[in-house]
């Protein structure tokens, strides 16, 4: 009896060791690799480019590059095996004058995708972290909120 307590403890620490030990999985293959990566882009680009709020944002565009390019960066991103070697996100967007809105709906779409294809809410957050640091570049310059000017040296005017 004891010695069957022994074993069932024994196998049952085992399991844990072994769950304990086990890494994350990495984001890249928690968005399926190069198959899953590719549905994503291909039904957030779907659902972007049929939203009447981009007006003519994406009527322009060139969907197979766009596809393209999103792929090797959501790739790399996700520590997957790509490199992307397409413009920064500066260059890119230039001219194009996204407002804060657009870029937010394009997230929404992203997100909307995500969750279409089974995503958990976790890998979604952990990409959606990693594509928040281009926003600052991708929006135009006239949606960003002004700099406050430098403080005058002497406000009032006084003088000493």
């Amino acid at each position: 009896m004891i010695s069957l307590r022994i074993c069932a403890l024994t196998g049952f620490a085992l399991l844990l060791l072994a769950c304990a030990t086990t890494p994350k999985e990495g984001l890249y293959q928690a968005l399926g690799e190069g198959p899953g990566i590719a549905s994503l882009v291909n039904e957030a680009v779907h659902r972007s480019h049929a939203d009447p709020r981009f007006g003519e944002l994406f009527s322009e565009a060139d969907l197979d590059n766009l596809r393209s390019q999103l792929n090797s960066q959501i790739c790399e991103l996700a520590d997957g095996p790509c490199v992307y070697e397409g413009l920064s996100m500066a260059e890119a967007h230039s001219g194009m004058q996204i407002s804060r809105a657009e870029f937010n709906w394009f997230v929404e779409h992203t997100r909307d995708a995500m969750t279409a294809l089974g995503y958990s809410v976790g890998t979604q957050n952990r990409l959606l972290a990693r594509l928040a640091p281009m926003r600052a570049e991708i929006l135009s310059d006239t949606d960003m909120p002004a700099q406050m000017p430098e403080e005058p040296v002497d406000p009032l005017g006084m003088g000493d």
